[in-house]
């Protein structure tokens, strides 16, 4: 018989993934606010129910990270660069990531519409940026790209 220990791994694989779900399913607005964190744990519960009876995923659990976790943490990091931006009247990198951000939601043609806007303040606003910018925006646009892919 496991350990508590033992364990550990698939509670935390079981919540990362449930955070990923249900934040996704919040900002497509499918799931009212005041019920996020009870849905966060029944879907960690079932996919550690699964884990215990012995389904696994097929490939490498850790492949499947990415810089920025979908939404969460995706948007916080995305949502600081255009207040630093807005508070250093940055406005063409602003200009370019503020409609896909406002109009996000949460779908293939959302992410894209990021990437976009991503793409074109690193493909034009270089010079203006700091290298920890450029450093974040590339983050987020691989983040983007992989949330394509999965969809």
């Amino acid at each position: 018989m496991k350990t508590k220990r033992h364990y550990r791994p698939d509670l935390e694989w079981s919540k990362w993934v449930a955070e990923s779900v249900v934040d996704e399913l919040s900002v497509a607005k499918l799931i009212p606010e005041d019920q996020v964190n009870w849905a966060r744990d029944i879907v960690a519960q079932d996919i550690h129910i699964k884990l215990l009876a012995g389904w696994r995923p097929q490939e490498n659990v850790s492949s499947w990270r990415m810089p920025y976790g979908l939404n969460n943490q995706f948007m916080k990091a995305l949502s600081g660069l255009i207040d630093d931006w807005c508070d250093k009247r940055c406005l063409r990198p602003l200009s370019r990531v503020l409609g896909p951000f406002l109009n996000f939601n949460g779908l293939t043609d959302g992410w894209a519409d990021l990437a976009t806007g991503l793409k074109s303040v690193r493909a034009q606003d270089q010079s203006a940026l700091s290298s920890e910018e450029m450093a974040i925006i590339n983050g987020l646009i691989q983040t983007t790209d992989e949330a394509r892919r999965a969809d």
